[in-house]
């Protein structure tokens, strides 16, 4: 066969296949369409359920529900154990949205309805209906705020402001510099504030002993003295300075606060002083270069104020 004969036979074959290719390029398309015509009408189906959700909750009126509190809230939540006593009654007023449940969308299963809201002066708990209490639960504890405290050594303290004032035999020096071989004091620290620790005991006299207008009637003790000690603590459970001497403490009402003011001593194991043979305004020793300090205990005169009875 020659080559015009499969040109010939070539033209033919194209010939009779294009008819069919054509045909199957248009189901793919028309199919292609119909899928995303199919796709767009879902799509708009979903926005319109949406947007008649979003008329529905525009268009809803909140309902209130009044709830007297003339107890405490602990009785809308039993598990509230401890409240503060309300002063006067009051009503509550809880703002509960009636929205509407939300239709199931085509083919699945949509959300349950929302459960009926209790009738007025009665709140919903856990599924429950629990009306507002009459009175108060005789269990709940009425706690007063308390003073601060602080741990040191494992052992529980009050804390304290204190003066101390150093009455030792050498200044206490923090600072100290040489100018023209004379030593000068930068920084004498012989009084000093500072926070304690602290732990008293007040003895409380009978009631026929009156001080500044307060006494000991009955049960209510509103004034007491006794022995106080107190301590500053430092790092790795090491003492700074420790104190001790006679307080004196006047109770705030009926609670634990009070007001106590404390003299006594304390004693400072390490007070920084100048070195020996080194004196504040005089030239250094021959040989010497520099201001050299040492530590030795002194006693201070300590003034207390705590908070607690």
């Amino acid at each position: 066969m020659d080559m015009k004969s499969i040109y010939a036979v070539c033209a033919m074959a194209s010939t009779l296949a294009t008819p069919h290719l054509a045909e199957a390029q248009r189901s793919s398309d028309t199919l292609a369409q119909e899928w995303r015509d199919a796709k767009r009408r879902e799509l708009l189906d979903q926005r319109a359920g949406v947007d008649k959700q979003l008329a529905s909750l525009d268009g809803a009126t909140p309902n209130l529900i009044a709830i007297p509190v003339t107890a405490t809230v602990a009785a809308v939540v039993p598990a509230l154990a401890v409240y503060r006593p309300i002063q006067s009654p009051a009503t509550l007023a809880v703002v509960v949205p009636a929205v509407p449940p939300i239709p199931a969308p085509a083919g699945g299963v949509g959300p349950s309805p929302p459960p009926a809201l209790p009738a007025v002066g009665a709140v919903g708990v856990a599924g429950a209906v629990v009306p507002p209490a009459p009175a108060v639960p005789a269990l709940l504890a009425i706690i007063p705020p308390s003073a601060p405290r602080g741990t040191f050594g494992g052992i529980d303290f009050g804390i304290g402001i204190s003066f101390t004032l150093d009455v030792g035999t050498s200044d206490r020096i923090s600072d100290a510099s040489l100018v023209n071989g004379i030593v000068r004091v930068n920084d004498e620290d012989n009084g000093r504030a500072r926070i304690m620790l602290e732990s008293h005991y007040l003895f409380t006299p009978p009631s026929n002993v009156d001080f500044l207008g307060l006494d000991n009637s009955g049960t209510e003790k509103e004034w007491g003295f006794g022995p106080f000690i107190a301590l500053q603590p430092g790092t790795e459970d090491v003492i700074e300075a420790i104190g001790m001497g006679l307080m004196f403490g006047f109770r705030r009402g009926k609670g634990d606060e009070s007001f106590n003011l404390g003299f006594g001593v304390v004693i400072d194991p390490n007070t920084r002083i100048l070195g020996e043979g080194v004196a504040a305004n005089q030239p250094l020793t021959n040989g010497e270069t520099e201001v050299r300090y040492r530590e030795e205990l002194q006693t201070g005169l300590l003034i207390l104020s705590s908070f607690s009875f």
